[in-house]
């Protein structure tokens, strides 16, 4: 047995605590004796196995509190960078912010010089302003992520082959509230469809129909066999069955999570690529890598064989 635990194990007073400490750590010595404060190998990849991910995401908000978890109404939850930290090592176990946190009573006022943009929504009470705007928002299957507990939130949006980001924000607007709903990336055209849904609009143009072709055109053909080239959202509803498997393996290592998603649609059955294994064994951190992640394990399940 190292000499540090003998020595706290066998302390039979509080004198000879003291006595024992001091030579362990002598006061002209800097640094402690070898065998204090090692580094555990083991322990810190024990830390992030997963098993500790898995057993904080099967908590209920009570028990997490009782474990040491900042409180459901703590101002640490006031800071997008907390959040973010907590969603990126909690997420693919399971816990999410947005199902933990206690935002303010109400929406903090309208910062000086603050720059609305024209989606803007009004109400004379925010817990129902919110409740309406969030019940609209899944029903059109978007995705709500809490960037913090001051009544900010960030929307994610994936129909075909678009995904848009977008900020929402709730603010105290003199005597009423007003959620601001700014389009941060993504195709307009999408956005301004899922606004005259959730703004109670009359639809007035038609959705983009879905194309019917039975065979990729030549130009597409040509796109994908280029290697230079980049896979273009406009291009995917063209991109039909024959398409082999090789021409969209590469798009799997893009920066564009967008394009990974899309190219993991196209696939069809090769699933011994190493960027393929790449996503299919990848921890989760956001929600789009999560659907990319779940895409990748369902093929893998479909096509391969023991």
């Amino acid at each position: 047995m190292h000499t540090s635990y003998y020595s706290i194990i066998h302390l039979s007073s509080v004198g000879n605590a003291v006595k024992e400490m001091q030579e362990l750590f002598p006061p002209d010595q800097k640094t402690p004796i070898q065998d204090i404060q090692v580094w555990n190998r083991g322990f810190t990849q024990a830390m992030y196995s997963g098993k500790l991910e898995r057993f904080v995401g099967s908590l209920e908000p009570e028990q997490l509190e009782t474990l040491g978890f900042p409180l459901r109404n703590s101002k640490k939850w006031e800071s997008s960078k907390f959040c973010k930290a907590l969603r990126s090592r909690f997420y693919h176990a399971g816990f999410h912010p947005i199902n933990y946190v206690q935002t303010l009573k109400e929406p903090p006022y309208v910062p000086d010089f603050w720059p609305f943009s024209k989606y803007t929504i009004d109400g004379a009470d925010a817990i129902s302003l919110r409740s309406v705007l969030f019940s609209k928002l899944h029903e059109a299957n978007v995705h709500i992520t809490l960037k913090n507990s001051l009544w900010k939130y960030k929307l994610e949006y994936i129909i075909g082959p678009h995904y848009i980001v977008i900020d929402c924000y709730f603010f105290k607007n003199g005597d009423g509230y007003t959620v601001d709903i700014n389009l941060l990336s993504g195709d307009r055209w999408t956005f301004g469809d899922l606004w005259r849904i959730l703004s109670d609009q009359v639809q007035k143009r038609p959705l983009r129909p879905n194309l019917c072709i039975q065979k990729t055109p030549e130009f597409v053909l040509q796109r994908l066999k280029n290697l230079d080239a980049r896979l273009d959202v406009d291009l995917v509803p063209y991109i039909c069955s024959e398409v082999s498997d090789q021409y969209i393996l590469p798009f799997l290592k893009s920066d564009d999570l967008n394009i990974v998603r899309m190219a993991m649609d196209k696939l069809k059955g090769n699933v011994f690529d190493e960027w393929f294994h790449f996503w299919r064994l990848k921890i989760p951190r956001t929600f789009m890598e999560s659907v990319i992640v779940s895409k990748a394990s369902g093929l893998w399940k479909t096509k391969s064989r023991l």
